[in-house]
């Protein structure tokens, strides 16, 4: 499944094995199956899921990104789609960053084909 057919699904839920397993990265696997049992929302029309306990626990400053060094980002680009990394530099040409991926390699991305988020 890529990711337009997945935007186009109007089921709330999404198969992270097996048949259709959609790309995952181990962090976000992680961090999903730490959520058993913890209340979340669906966002039926974004395909998204939030998850509603602990957000007291990290008081966050600012809900916007000062700077993109250090954020961490999730790939939209096809060559690495859903790879998770770090943002380690901003380059000198407007709208690029360079990343270090979940694998260990390194890459100059265009701040348009990644989604910052929070882990």
């Amino acid at each position: 499944m890529d990711y337009a057919d997945f935007r186009r699904q109007t089921l709330p839920l999404g198969i992270l094995g097996g048949f259709g397993e959609i790309s995952c990265g181990n962090s976000i696997l992680s961090l999903i199956t730490s959520k058993s049992g913890v209340l979340s929302v669906v966002d039926l029309d974004e395909r998204q899921i939030f998850f509603l306990s602990d957000y007291r626990e990290k008081k966050r400053e600012n809900n916007f990104v000062l700077s993109a060094r250090g954020c961490t980002v999730r790939s939209l680009a096809l060559s690495n789609y859903s790879m998770i990394g770090k943002v380690i530099d901003i380059e000198d040409e407007p709208g690029y960053i360079t990343v270090e991926w979940e694998n260990g390699s390194r890459g100059i991305a265009n701040i348009g084909s990644v989604e910052f988020i929070s882990l």
